[in-house]
């Protein structure tokens, strides 16, 4: 087909298309987006009332609401150059402001309830508790009395899944026996068919866990315990694990550690400021140890699993793994690190006799961008190894791979392991 025959075939679809366009008028806007305004327009006007009463540090939090929640708020974008004014409040300014939140704020919770019901597909998961948290901060009754009703709307369905996420949520911030009980009937079924978030008894670490096909309470089962790297993608980490476990009788647990990255972001966290504030007190490294070793308590307790732990971790999972692995080689049957790092050791098992045996097999790939960093680290590894006894450690390369997490080599190395204990 001639070039000039082409060009006036595309302008005329081009002509066509605009045609429609313009036939079909203004795009309606979602259900979500009409209440993100909504919400928006309801704070709004405490902004404007904070401002009014020289309260400018909390009228800029409720303007950051507002405009995270709709960018456009007209009220809020013409408020913005008063925002930095200057000036001190009247003695009663507070408690009025406080008066006008408390009126809003039924309304603007149950708003956000509704938002989060909204956002209850999988790659929504953090805005579906985030915005649950934003009711129960604006008022925890209305919020919990919302979500309960939600919880029961979605296991009448049935969709577990999503009742077993309210349940959870308010399992955290709200405890009821009641709930707790329908929470813990659900989890086991939900369990075996995708990760759910979870929250250890004795420590705030949170974590995923799966449990594998034909789970049956009274059973023992082997724990593969997963540190997701510096990416911190602690959902698609268990996921992978879970997708590739087959029948492979493995409950995979991923917690959400925090020494895996350089500087943890909060929003790839599920983790109340509370939580944070004991991370900072302990450090990371503390929390994050002490968090996982109680992670595996819980699992062992409430879901059957081995005493003894299949250990693996991924580029900065390497630096929790590493630690946890000579620390205490007691608690696991091996430990394969894939391209992990290595960041030194805190503490090393006195047992020399375990130290001796203990199987550590680390997976790299031979074409990973960061192989000759993680090459020195592994010397320094194996130096640290060889100063505490370790003997029974390899390194494999694995060929034409990247920085990868190496999911079947480390289930086939694992389900060998077993094979292995299993005939002694």
């Amino acid at each position: 087909m001639r070039p000039a025959i082409l060009i006036l075939l595309c302008l005329v679809s081009i002509s066509s298309w605009a045609a429609d366009q313009r036939n079909a008028g203004p795009k309606k806007p979602s259900r979500d987006a009409e209440l993100k305004r909504a919400l928006a327009a309801s704070i709004a006007p405490l902004a404007q009332s904070c401002v009014e009463k020289k309260l400018f540090e909390q009228a800029k939090k409720f303007a950051d609401e507002a405009l995270e929640l709709d960018p456009d708020q007209v009220a809020i974008k013409a408020l913005q150059p008063r925002l930095s004014g200057t000036g001190e409040p009247n003695e009663n300014a507070h408690k009025e402001i406080e008066n006008a939140r408390a009126a809003a704020a039924k309304t603007i919770a149950r708003s956000y309830v509704q938002l989060a019901a909204l956002n209850t597909a999988p790659d929504l998961a953090q805005n579906f508790d985030k915005y649950l948290k934003r009711a129960f901060e604006w008022e925890p009754t209305e919020a919990g009395s919302a979500a309960n009703i939600e919880w029961h709307s979605a296991q009448q369905k049935p969709d577990l899944d999503l009742a077993y996420r309210y349940l959870s949520f308010l399992d955290r911030v709200q405890p009821d026996e009641a709930r707790t009980k329908a929470m813990r009937e659900m989890e086991a079924k939900v369990a075996e068919k995708k990760p759910i978030l979870r929250t250890c008894h004795s420590h705030p670490m949170m974590y995923y866990l799966s449990l594998p096909k034909g789970w049956a309470p009274g059973k023992k089962y082997p724990i593969l315990f997963t540190n997701e790297g510096a990416g911190c993608n602690f959902l698609a980490n268990c996921t992978a694990f879970t997708n590739a476990r087959a029948d492979l009788p493995f409950i995979v647990v991923t917690p959400f550690t925090t020494v895996n990255t350089m500087q943890p972001v909060p929003a790839k966290y599920f983790y109340s400021q509370e939580t944070w504030d004991r991370i900072s007190k302990d450090g990371r490294g503390r929390f994050d140890f002490e968090g996982a070793l109680a992670m595996l308590e819980d699992v062992k307790k409430e879901f059957g699993g081995d005493e003894k732990v299949c250990l693996t971790g991924f580029s900065g999972g390497g630096t929790l793994s590493w630690q946890l692995a000579l620390a205490c080689p007691e608690k696991f049957l091996g430990f394969a690190p894939a391209c992990g790092n290595f960041n030194g050791a805190a503490q090393f098992s006195n047992n020399a006799e375990l130290n001796e045996k203990f199987p550590i097999h680390a997976f790299q790939g031979d074409k990973d961008e960061y192989l000759p960093m993680l090459t020195q680290q592994w010397e320094n590894a194996k130096a640290n190894m060889d100063r505490a006894g370790f003997k029974n450690y390899t390194r494999e390369m694995v060929p034409n791979t990247g920085h990868d997490v190496c999911v079947k080599q480390v289930l086939a190395y694992f389900a060998d392991l077993l094979k292995k204990a299993a005939v002694k």
